[in-house]
């Protein structure tokens, strides 16, 4: 049997793999901000020690890259199920299925208040009644259901893609649903939130795009790009003090003052910062974490409520290595699987993780209905 990503799939459509995107990724986390200039950065380490974390990052890649190549599954058992077309209504159940069930916990805890729901929206980053604390609860488990709205734009792309097979309220309500949904994203000040929002959207619209429609996909992926690039760094502004209290006339006539000092050019994370000050750590400081990396990997899903005693997190975490108090820093799978292992633990992870993204790939199909594209999309905010 032929692979299901055969030749059949070309042209722009065969861009959209988990694998490419993986790669796009590492790249935007760690090294994307340095092609502005980053003076600041330069007063925070010297060469020398950038040079551990550049080398990381470049194990990351090769991970990836080898990894991706690894798999030889063929997809063919699964060609059924990813070809079997369903009914326009079935999608549009399915879209307020996933809405509803979405945004179920956060109705619930402004006691099914809409005004009270849009008012939280705009308060600061992390004070809604419906984040969770730091010990999830029963209530934690309806909390999970939220990752349902990462299904809500991907729907959204599928009805989209042909608007012909709905009825005019159809596409109203599907417009009305994606939009609070992406109204959400940027009011959380949490870029990965929008961004994942925002990729299965497009994904989702170009597989299920007419194959002559290339023109409306790539003005689609170019206004998405904008919309991204110039919402993070909005999102950044807000996030402390709230898009309610936020000025955005202000801000773009270049009279808004900042109450939190942000880089004058373009910043992601600094990723590479924390990754280059690990490879100063370990294992000079601390020893190599080695199986408990992965462990709490794989426990972190169990509810506690369930396993009252689940492991709160590693032993050295990130913070306590490089002593930060007080905030969480970011380094991508790079940091967390050089604490594992160093070199090689990158290596590995990164292969393991390309291995994933290449089985992922052998979904796509030009012979995939809208329910196989909607799966296959859906597995990209992962």
């Amino acid at each position: 049997r032929r692979p299901f990503c055969s030749s059949e799939q070309n042209g722009l459509r065969n861009l959209i793999r988990v694998d490419l995107m993986m790669l796009f990724s590492l790249y935007f986390l760690t090294l994307f901000e340095f092609m502005f200039r980053q003076e600041g950065f330069d007063q925070m380490l010297p060469a020398s020690s950038v040079y551990g974390g550049v080398h990381a990052v470049l194990f990351g890649f090769a991970g990836l890259v080898v990894g991706r190549h690894l798999t030889s599954w063929t997809a063919g058992h699964y060609m059924e199920i990813f070809s079997r077309p369903v009914s326009p209504r079935t999608v549009i159940v399915l879209f307020w299925t996933c809405f509803v069930l979405g945004y179920i916990y956060m109705l619930v805890a402004v006691d099914f208040n809409p005004v009270t729901l849009f008012e939280e929206m705009l308060r600061p980053r992390f004070t809604q009644p419906w984040q969770r604390g730091r010990f999830g609860d029963w209530r934690a488990l309806l909390s999970e259901l939220h990752l349902l709205t990462n299904v809500v734009p991907a729907v959204a792309g599928v009805v989209l893609a042909r608007p012909s097979r709905y009825t005019r309220g159809q596409l109203f309500g599907v417009i009305l649903g994606l939009a609070f949904t992406l109204f959400y994203g940027f009011s959380t000040g949490t870029r990965n939130v929008l961004a994942s929002y925002l990729a299965t959207l497009t994904i989702a619209f170009a597989l299920s795009l007419p194959r002559h429609a290339t023109r409306r996909l790539v003005v689609l992926m170019v206004a998405v790009l904008i919309f991204f690039l110039v919402s993070s760094q909005l999102m950044l502004q807000f996030r402390q003090e709230g898009l309610g209290e936020f000025d955005l006339v202000a801000y773009f006539s270049g009279e808004y003052t900042a109450t939190v000092k942000t880089e004058e050019t373009f910043f992601v994370d600094y990723n590479l910062y924390v990754i280059s000050c690990l490879t100063e750590v370990f294992p000079h400081r601390y020893g190599f974490l080695g199986w408990e990396v992965p462990y709490i990997a794989l426990v972190r899903p169990i509810p506690r409520v369930i396993w009252p005693g689940k492991p709160e997190g590693l032993s050295i975490g990130i913070e306590d290595s490089l002593g930060a108090q007080g905030l969480t820093l970011a380094a991508s799978f790079v940091g967390e699987a050089y604490m594992m292992a160093g070199y090689l633990g990158i290596f590995v992870t990164g292969a393991a993780f390309g291995l994933l993204a290449g089985w992922w790939g052998r979904l796509a199909s030009p012979r995939n209905s809208d329910f196989g594209n909607l799966v296959y999309a859906s597995g990209f905010f992962a």
